[in-house]
């Protein structure tokens, strides 16, 4: 660190500050709220508050301290308080008001759940004299109707205050006073215990050559007073005085790892994120194992290494995020598990926390912040459409963990030996509604799946119902087994609540071990694992050992009774088509199939993001993939007759369990049967008491080593006739043949599709086979058919129909984007909806002005894949001002789809050799408005390249004083694409407004360029032309018109090994030269303006440097490490400010000694009364130095080692002090009479003596 001197008390005028502002923040973590009536999904509010809220017509008070409030001070106490509202009930606005010490502070309102921001005024007089040192309280008054309900939070508050400097513990951070202007101050800071105190000016140096005395302040506080001098230059200028007693030590040391790089190499898929210690223990290698021998290529990250690595050792959801785009850009990631358990409470707790990868909060509508690793997958673009699969497994334990892996590689690995693999169970909760809906699920299960149901409601026209039920029926079958099973009804964390159907204490009761289901529990939060105390359904039902599932997807907010049928059955119709998907393939692939449908809806958000998945997302979920085929002979049969099957097997020998389905839901078994090829027939009876409507016969048929499933079915009917099969062919350019077979004893009279509110006539189209051609547009269809007979008909049942294949591409211009290198881009970010890949060809048009016609302007070729975003990307020529574009989707599937949009254009075409390249062609002028404009040459790039111009708001001024600005003139961001290929830039002109518009007179305007690295504008050469200013503009940059009062230079200081300079003064070789840059409105640090003479020699970059971040832009501490040689040398330095304003080189003389030297200037006064001063000279540094008093018979009475307040670095080259007060070891003072000193120097070998005598006389 740097080291400069406190100034000599007699450089200029200093003020003596009494008090500085002290800011206290009070802020508690006690009560976690999810804000139900905020929708936003990344809302940045703060869920946390102080507590649970204050009702209507109540008040409550929270205490704080201060610490030393000046009592004196007439500067006004501020304070600020951060409410929020919790009620929505009414409309009217909550009202709340503030008190400090029972004084009033402040009062106002708010709505809903918004924040309530109260900041007192300086009006109402609140003073320090109020306030204490210990005892404050800050009192909340809800002020609302006290008869009706209201609520409002505290979420923290803050006390500025004037404050005594007076350290606390043995340190102080401080400032100046507010209301003074920047300048030379005399700080004395008391309240230190003794006199080891440091000086620190933040981010710049340490102060040395400060006093320290013992002292009683004007309160009567005794005790030691720090004082030093300084010039302040801004009011960002911040010191910290520490006492060494005060510093904090390490309590261990302990060697750092070497830190975590992430292979940018490899092709992983499959990777694991858990702590450093589950990953250790045998579960997750031992899973990832498991994957490799599957084919995987897997990868375990510790949770620990992302932050370091990402976040500088921070916990936090969006390092796991920004680690899994890397990983997504890198490799082909597909699969992430999340193994380790999360929560909203990140704090620790007894030293330990349960976020343990950590979740992240997402609000959704009506519930507010619920957990969603669904966020985690949205890696590209700003939809709602994930870009891999992932999965949590919520531990706590490395325990946990075994039982859940254990469970999901017994589930992959065990023979498969039973039919229930084939079986799926829909339940549904109390009231008619639930029960409904399972029908409806179960209704669209295709023949060859198993569907069985339980309903807690009873249908009132059955008795007995089949299908009513309750926990032990729901127990058994989960004992029995079922492949998936689908919960809609009324839930809670730990419950399906519809008459305690499912609970905690029931899972214990299981008894399905290898039997393990895929649970979609469709209700309100039995996924709520971000809960810090507790156990939900999930979980439970996880970590069970050899019982309960090792796949489970559940929602941590509310479920809704409109859209949580909806998701399970995207979900089911997507293993319908896929049964071969993995656990995360489905649910994944589930969800944007219901979210492509509800694309927009808030609901539709919510349920994405607040559904997880808890399981292994690469989980083989072990379903019956191949298909059967299956044939009868006769399909209209009558009661006792019997079935000739023919069956098409996909491997053999097996055996196959058979099942007849007369009613929907309600199986009843056919036996089983053995086949040894892969063609065989069969003869099946019907079951006894068939009669009426139609059936299925279902095969689940299983290798002899239990490896491979397949399963199939066909219909009958034990009606004169039925509908049986669809096939939908396409038949030309945006139309489809609709197939349908009819199976009847005698010919209809005719046959009609009710397809889209019309009834239609179908032609006959070979025996038994009915079409009609229909208009389809590539979507989803659904349609029943009708047969006419002579007095009477029958109706199918609805067919549904979704196109293979379909693409629905959606243009998404309110996500547009722009950039390019050497031509500007304009990004277009579409979403297919559809189910099929395929290519789309996408045209960009454009008008301007009054035109009315459309004319083409560039054109893409995009791949997309099913419910997958991609991005179009359209090269062109840009003009300035509004443009009218429209974009032509075609994908040879339906019609062309259009959308119309208007843009403005930043970017610009800068072609070399030209200039400026608009849509009508070459140009040398651009206005971006009406003010300014840009002038290119042929000369200005030496390469195409884009060059955008924006304009921002009016520039901000920071700590730049004499300098004013336009509200009327806006801040011109400049930038170029392509820097290397700057050659004479761009002429940037912008008009002056007149004086009455402008803080001055046009003609001290000048143009001014932001230096980000200072954050403080600096002036530009320009050219003035009339009331323009004119300027060649070669960096990107932010550029506007400013008015400063500025003709001061600024103003340096130097240093030596942290000693003020002093004229011709002794310097070690390898010195380092510490140079303070000042200036009240900023130093001008860009290239080529600090200039370093030494001897002569203009110093380059490798010989100082400005430091890694500038604190503050007016006051810019460097360092300058010459090599030296022997002899005088001279330093000039030359500095500009931010007005162009230059000093005259500053010169520093200073030698370097030929050899270590050792010169006594003497000691006074001499003889002395109290004290006297030592002064002596080293002309390089010493390693050892001492000064020894002796009385006039040679007793050794006091010895310095050199350390003194004063001096605090006393074996530096040059001038130093020591200063003896009169008194021996002891601290007895000495008599009068003559003493010996004898001072002592080594440097090396060498080693220099001088002795001397003085007398005392009192």
């Amino acid at each position: 660190m740097e080291e400069e001197y406190s100034e000599s008390p007699t450089s200029g005028s200093a003020r003596i500050p009494y008090a500085f502002y002290q800011t206290v923040h009070v802020e508690q973590d006690n009560h976690f709220t999810t804000f139900d009536d905020i929708s936003m999904a990344d809302s940045l509010r703060d869920h946390w508050l102080y507590d649970s809220g204050l009702a209507a017509g109540h008040k409550r008070s929270y205490p704080f301290p201060l610490r030393y409030p000046d009592a004196r001070s007439l500067l006004p106490v501020k304070v600020r308080v951060m409410l929020t509202g919790l009620t929505t009930a009414y409309t009217e606005l909550h009202q709340a008001a503030v008190f400090l010490n029972d004084r009033f502070a402040a009062r106002g309102r708010g709505e809903r759940q918004g924040i309530i921001d109260l900041q007192s005024q300086e009006v109402i007089g609140l003073l320090a004299a109020s306030l204490s040192a210990e005892n404050n309280t800050l009192t909340l008054v809800n002020e609302f109707d006290p008869t009706r309900t209201d609520y409002i939070a505290l979420n923290w508050f803050e006390v500025t205050y004037p404050r005594l400097y007076r350290a606390d513990e043995g340190w102080l951070e401080f400032t100046i006073p507010p209301e003074e202007e920047p300048g030379l101050f005399r700080f004395t800071i008391d309240g230190f215990a003794d006199g080891a105190v440091e000086i620190f000016k933040l981010g710049a140096s340490r102060i040395a050559g400060a006093s320290v005395t013992e002292a009683t302040a004007r309160d009567g506080l005794r005790s030691m007073h720090l004082q030093f001098l300084d010039t302040v230059p801004s009011h960002d200028v911040r010191y910290i005085a520490v006492a060494a007693s005060a510093k904090k030590t390490p309590l261990r040391i302990e060697a750092v790892r070497r830190q975590w790089q992430p292979s940018s190499g490899g092709d992983i898929d499959y990777i694991v994120i858990a702590p450093r210690a589950f990953l250790a223990e045998k579960a997750l290698p031992q899973l990832m194992q498991h994957r490799r021998g599957q084919g995987h290529r897997a990868a375990g990250v510790a949770v620990e290494d992302i932050f370091d690595y990402l976040n500088h050792g921070r916990r936090s959801p969006l390092a796991i995020k920004a680690f899994l785009k890397w990983a997504a850009e890198r490799w082909p990631l597909k699969y992430c598990l999340l193994a380790g358990d999360g929560s909203f409470q990140r704090t620790p707790v007894r030293g330990d926390t349960l976020d343990l990868v950590p979740v992240y909060m997402r609000q959704t509508l009506k519930y507010g912040a619920a957990a969603s690793d669904f966020w985690y997958t949205l890696l590209e673009g700003e939809d709602e459409i994930p870009d891999l699969c992932i999965g949590r497994l919520p531990a706590r334990t490395p325990e946990q963990l075994e039982v859940v892996v254990d469970k999901i590689i017994d589930h992959e690995t065990r023979a498969v030996e039973d039919k229930w693999h084939n079986r799926l169970l829909f339940v549904g909760g109390n009231t008619m509604v639930f029960r409904t809906k399972g029908l409806a699920l179960a209704d669209k299960v295709p023949p060859a799946w198993s569907p069985a149901m339980l309903f807690t409601t009873a249908d009132p026209g059955r008795s007995p119902d089949p299908f009513f039920g309750n926990t032990p029926e729901l127990l058994d079958f989960i004992d029995e087994g079922c492949a998936v099973i689908g919960f809609h009804g009324h839930g809670g964390g730990a419950i399906w609540s519809d008459d305690g159907l499912l609970g905690l204490e029931d899972v214990a009761s299981l008894n399905n071990r290898g039997r393990y289901p895929l649970i979609l529990s469709m209700t309100c939060f039995t996924g709520d694992f971000e809960q810090p105390v507790g156990e939900n359904l999930a979980e439970t039902m996880l970590f069970a050992p050899q019982k309960g599932t090792m796949a489970f997807l559940g929602a941590g907010g509310y479920g809704w009774l409109e859209n949580d049928d909806m998701l399970q059955a995207a979900i089911m119709s997507c293993l319908y088509e896929n049964p071969e998907a993995t656990l995360g393939e489905l649910l994944t692939a589930g969800k944007i199939r219901y979210f492509s449908q509800y694309y927009g809806s808030d609901i539709a958000r919510a349920e994405v993001n607040q559904y997880t998945i808890f399981g292994d997302p690469a989980t083989r979920l072990r379903l019956p993939v191949l298909r059967t085929e299956a044939g009868i002979a006769n399909s209209l049969l009558a009661a006792g007759d019997t079935l000739e099957l023919s069956l098409h097997w996909p491997f053999a020998p097996g055996t196959a369990a058979v099942e007849f389905e007369l009613e929907r839901g309600l199986p009843i078994s056919g036996g089983s049967l053995h086949f040894t090829g892969s063609r065989t027939g069969h003869r099946l009876p019907l079951p006894a008491g068939s009669t009426g409507g139609t059936g299925i016969v279902r095969f689940h048929g299983v290798d002899g080593l239990g490896l491979q499933q397949t399963h199939g079915a066909a219909r009958f009917s034990l009606e004169p006739a039925f509908f049986d099969s669809l096939r939908v062919l396409p038949a030309g350019q945006d139309t489809l043949r609709l197939l349908v077979q009819l199976f009847s004893s005698t010919a209809p009279d005719s046959v009609f599709c009710l397809f889209r509110g019309d009834t239609l006539r179908m032609e006959q189209d070979g025996p038994g086979w009915y079409s009609l051609a229909v208009k389809s547009w590539w979507v989803p269809l659904a349609c029943q058919f009708m047969a006419l007979y002579d007095g009477g008909a029958i109706l199918s049942g609805q067919y549904n129909h979704d196109p293979a294949g379909r693409l629905n591409v959606e243009a998404l211009p309110d996500r547009l984007s722009w950039g390019g290198e050497e031509q500007p881009v304009l990004f277009l970010p579409v979403m297919n909806w559809g189910n099929g890949s395929g290519m789309a060809r996408i045209y960009l048009d454009y008008r301007q002005g009054g035109d009315e016609s459309w004319h083409p302007l560039s054109a893409d070729t995009i791949a997309v894949r099913p419910y997958t975003g991609a991005l179009a990307s359209f090269p062109l020529y840009t003009s300035p001002g509004d443009l009218s574009i429209r974009f032509r989707i075609e994908t040879g599937q339906a019609g062309v789809l259009e959308t119309w949009t208007a843009v403005t254009p930043h970017h610009y075409a800068l072609e070399a050799g030209a200039g400026f390249r608009f849509i009508a062609g070459p140009a040398d002028t651009l206005r971006p408005d009406d003010r300014a404009l840009c002038v290119a040459s042929p000369r200005t790039v030496s390469g195409n390249s884009v060059f955008r111009v924006e304009r921002l708001a009016p520039a901000r001024l920071h700590e730049q004083p004499d300098f004013a600005a336009s509200p009327a003139i806006p801040v011109y961001s400049l930038q170029f694409s392509r820097p290397e290929a700057v050659v004479d830039g761009v002429l940037f002109s912008c008009a002056v407004p007149p004086a009455d518009d402008a803080p001055g007179a046009v003609e001290s305007a000048a143009l001014y360029r932001y230096a980000a690295a200072t954050r403080k504008w600096v002036r530009l050469p320009a050219a003035v032309e009339g009331s323009r200013l004119n300027a060649s503009i070669r960096e990107s940059g932010l550029y506007t018109i400013l008015w400063a009062a500025d003709d001061r230079p600024p103003e340096v200081d130097a240093a030596f090994d942290g000693r003020p300079s002093a004229a011709n003064g002794f310097v070690n070789r390898n010195t380092t030269i510490s140079l303070q840059l000042r200036d009240e409105n900023g130093i001008d640090a860009a290239p080529g303006r600090l200039h370093f003479m030494l001897d002569g020699r203009l110093l380059d970059g490798n010989s100082w440097a400005l430091p890694d971040s500038i604190i503050n832009g007016n006051l810019i501490p460097l360092s300058l490490r010459p090599e030296l040689q022997p002899g005088p040398h001279t330093l000039a330095v030359t500095v500009s400010d931010c007005n162009g304003n230059t000093m005259a080189a500053r010169e520093f003389n200073f030698q370097v000694a030929e050899a270590f030297a050792l010169r006594m200037l003497g000691n006074y006064p001499n003889p002395f009364a109290a004290r006297t001063t030592f002064v002596y000279l080293l002309s390089s540094s010493a390693d050892k130095l001492s000064l020894r008093i002796y009385t006039a018979s040679g007793r050794l009475i006091r010895e310095f080692n050199g350390a003194s307040a004063e001096d605090p670095n006393p074996l530096s080259a040059d001038y130093h002090e020591i200063t003896w007060d009169g008194r021996d070891e002891e601290g007895y003072e000495a008599a009068n009479g003559v003493y010996f000193y004898r001072l002592t120097a080594r440097s090396g070998d060498k080693s220099e003596e001088i002795t001397g005598k003085m007398a005392r006389l009192r």
